[in-house]
């Protein structure tokens, strides 16, 4: 990757496997928020009355998931945490001299094979699922404040228009990185 500059980006369904370790693995395309009903189970209520509606919840809190259609993800952090390497499993570390300079690669790369999806990069944006219902406007963009310690910076392609088929890892070229990168290794 680092000298040839031939890269691998997944699709975000692709985390939501078991073979992954607990770092990796999440279910990207969903985002799930909790409303607490304590105070009415409390009071003996198993529902609530919202906007003319009985919302049954039974003992539990009611469970309300945003979901998202597939789209491809490339997860970098904003530096280098002492636990990173040890929860990845990485023996070495891709370091950004220039990381706009990366990200416009990536995305030129993409889009000169698929030119109608839009690309989006920046910092997650960590929620709380029990209090964050509008902290973020871009499910794509966000994730379970549980994994703030990764400090995660994306590069999401979504696509324009409905995908009817499943969506497999790409490989893309974007060129030897010697001179905005460093590779630092364990070895």
């Amino acid at each position: 990757m680092f000298r040839s500059g031939k890269i691998r980006i997944s699709p975000a369904a692709f985390y939501n496997d078991v073979k992954h370790n607990a770092a990796v693995r999440d279910d990207e395309i969903s985002r799930t928020f909790f409303i607490p009903t304590y105070r009415e189970r409390l009071e003996g209520k198993d529902h609530l009355d919202f906007q003319g509606h009985r919302i049954r919840f039974g003992e539990d809190d009611i469970i309300h998931p945003v979901v998202v259609e597939d789209y491809f993800l490339f997860s970098l952090c904003d530096h280098i945490y002492y636990r990173l390497p040890t929860d990845f499993g990485a023996d070495a570390a891709l370091v950004l001299r220039d990381p706009i300079r990366f990200t416009q690669r990536i995305i030129s790369a993409f889009l000169s094979r698929w030119s109608e999806w839009e690309p989006m990069s920046g910092p997650v944006t960590y929620y709380d699922p029990y209090r964050d219902y509008t902290k973020f406007k871009i499910p794509e963009m966000a994730k379970h404040f549980g994994y703030a310690y990764q400090r995660e910076v994306r590069i999401v392609l979504r696509s324009k228009r409905r995908i009817l088929t499943t969506l497999q890892p790409e490989f893309l070229t974007i060129g030897g990185m010697e001179d905005y990168a460093d590779l630092v290794s364990a070895d």
